[in-house]
């Protein structure tokens, strides 16, 4: 992803969810380029106010989706109560709720849908929630290159949905809600990093000195995985972790055992 291009941001609520959802767009920096579409579980006959009360937290334009609309920077679109919504070329679309006794799950539905036609570009959010709803989305996110952060549960007011998305091993950034708009421009700003290291991937003494160091830290060997594959990996944790140069690997890598643990999931995810 080339520094400054738009994200585009799913976010997923539940119980909980406008505290959650009101720190985390009073959180988002005014230089943060992204479009936000948000999903609240609401029974499909409740008339929402969730427009109108997060448009006191955030300088951005906040409306409820219409079926067709664009996606715009610097937007944050709320699907309506009774609607899904999905992605589809730049445009929000409708789709019907599951009907009988098929759990209905919204937000994997918007999160998946923004992995396929976003790729590296997408961001899922899962925040306060009961149940798992989110957790399939981020997966897809993931899988597609993309970058997720999730609700730390201390900070939630129900945590179902944070744990569940968390137990995935995917997740890139665990923070408060008001913390997350900062880990957002970080990505972004630090989004040269891959076109900078695949650019420079073709060093192959590098990338096996990176390899026998990731096998010690965490007995997976990557010499089995593609150099490109693992390169974009360490592209997006060094955006994680905000690290704004790549470490001089002849001389030692400057990441740790510990951030080599924890990136393990990540690491051998895609």
């Amino acid at each position: 992803m080339a520094a400054k291009e738009s994200l585009m941001v799913g976010v997923g609520a539940s119980a909980g969810g406008l505290e959650a959802l009101e720190r985390f767009f009073g959180g988002i920096p005014d230089d943060l380029n992204a479009s936000f579409v948000v999903v609240q579980h609401l029974s499909p006959d409740h008339k929402s106010l969730m427009a109108d009360l997060l448009a006191k937290h955030t300088s951005m334009p906040v409306r409820e989706a219409v079926d067709g609309q664009e996606l715009l920077p610097r937007t944050v679109a709320m699907v309506p109560p009774h609607a899904n919504l999905v992605v589809e070329s730049g445009r929000l679309r409708f789709r019907e709720r599951t009907g009988g006794h098929a759990p209905n799950l919204p937000i994997n539905l918007l999160l998946t849908s923004l992995a396929e036609a976003y790729g590296e570009r997408a961001a899922g959010v899962v925040l306060s929630g009961t149940g798992s709803d989110g957790r399939i989305g981020l997966e897809s996110i993931k899988q597609h290159g993309g970058f997720l952060l999730v609700q730390d549960p201390t900070t939630a007011r129900f945590d179902g949905m944070p744990l569940a998305a968390i137990s995935t091993g995917l997740v890139d950034v665990v923070a408060a809600p008001d913390a997350m708009g900062q880990e957002l421009l970080s990505l972004q700003q630090h989004g040269t990093a891959q076109r900078e290291i695949l650019a420079w991937g073709t060093d192959e003494a590098s990338i096996q000195a990176i390899e026998q160091r990731l096998l010690g830290a965490s007995g997976i060997d990557f010499a089995e995985y593609k150099p490109a594959t693992v390169l974009r990996r360490i592209a997006r944790r060094m955006a994680a972790l905000t690290v704004p140069r790549w470490p001089n690997t002849r001389g030692g890598s400057s990441s740790t055992p510990t951030r080599c643990r924890r990136s393990r999931a990540n690491c051998s995810s895609t």
